[in-house]
């Protein structure tokens, strides 16, 4: 008897040695390292109010690097190095502590993914045939929603219509804690349209359509080819008529060359998803061109008025003071 005794005892200890072996091999993957990160933006970036479109003016603010001033909400999205979503953390302005993040990390390589913008923004996983792709640094984007209807083989990403940051780093976690400041970077453009010549009697309702990109992938920092639909639509007033200048104005995320469309109806807009009724002007500008925090300008003549440019089209310039000199294209 106190030979088995004997026996088991030493089973016993040999296999909690075998365990402490075992854990001692793999310990960095168990022990975690406090990661921190506070936001803010590069002193460069300025604001660009749409609200004040309505008095069809155009204002730029000094640089503001105040994070509840630009943005309603902010992301911290952490992949690991494969690409693989840990976890995405979604803030609000009105949040305690906006704009800081606190996380722990076992040592290894990761990717970091900061985000901000509007009420709608969203981190996601892409859309493909109608299905959910899962979430992957590679395929992941940034988007403000869409619609979606499965019976008809429809889907729809809204534009990018309000002011959107963002940057992606990478994370070596170590053995010691990480306290690091992050600054954003504008990942919108925004394209002004002047009509150079006077507006006529009749002109009621101003119309600027374009397809620029309608969601941004994260992993490579890119726009997706040119495939949504964004538009403006500007009354025109009484005091409006015979004026010249007459600017319009929208923010849109940066892609591949895409079309603009300028048009004048002589009656007030009609419900959405409807033609543009009674067109008694209109331009087409092709290859319009963005660059991330910098200003595409359209302008030229839209009713046959006497400015003429050598490009026999619509000026194009872009401004970057919003970072200052315009990219031009004449019409």
């Amino acid at each position: 008897m106190k030979k088995f005794l004997f026996g088991l005892i030493l089973v016993c200890i040999m296999l909690v040695s075998c365990k402490k072996d075992h854990s001692k091999d793999h310990g960095t993957s168990t022990t975690t390292h406090k990661v921190a990160f506070n936001v803010g933006f590069s002193k460069s970036t300025g604001a660009f109010e749409t609200s004040n479109l309505k008095t069809n003016g155009l204002k730029e603010n000094a640089a503001d690097t105040a994070l509840t001033n630009h943005a309603d909400v902010l992301y911290f999205a952490v992949y690991d190095s494969n690409g693989g979503n840990i976890t995405t953390v979604k803030q609000l302005s009105t949040d305690p502590g906006f704009g800081s993040y606190t996380d722990n990390l076992a040592s290894g390589t990761y990717f970091l993914v900061v985000a901000a913008g509007g009420n709608n923004l969203i981190v996601s996983g892409d859309k493909a045939k109608y299905v959910d792709v899962p979430r992957k640094l590679s395929t992941d984007v940034l988007a403000y929603g869409f619609d979606e209807d499965i019976n008809n083989g429809y889907l729809s990403w809204h534009p990018f219509t309000d002011d959107t940051f963002y940057k992606k780093i990478t994370l070596n976690v170590t053995n010691t804690d990480i306290n690091q400041s992050i600054s954003l970077d504008r990942i919108t453009s925004k394209l002004v349209v002047n009509i150079e010549d006077a507006l006529p009697a009749n002109a009621k309702t101003m119309y600027v359509l374009t397809n620029p990109s309608d969601k941004f992938y994260i992993g490579s920092g890119t726009g997706s080819i040119s495939e949504g639909n964004n538009e403006i639509i500007s009354p025109v007033s009484a005091a409006q008529i015979g004026t010249t200048n007459f600017k319009l104005a929208q923010l849109f995320l940066t892609s591949a060359p895409f079309s603009v469309n300028v048009y004048c109806s002589s009656l007030p807009p009609p419900p959405p998803y409807t033609n543009i009724p009674n067109i008694i002007a209109n331009k087409n500008i092709s290859n319009v061109t963005g660059q991330p925090n910098k200003v595409t300008l359209l302008s030229g003549s839209l009713f046959g008025g006497t400015t003429t440019h050598s490009t026999g089209g619509f000026t194009v310039s872009v401004d970057t003071t919003w970072n200052a000199i315009p990219i031009t294209k004449s019409f």
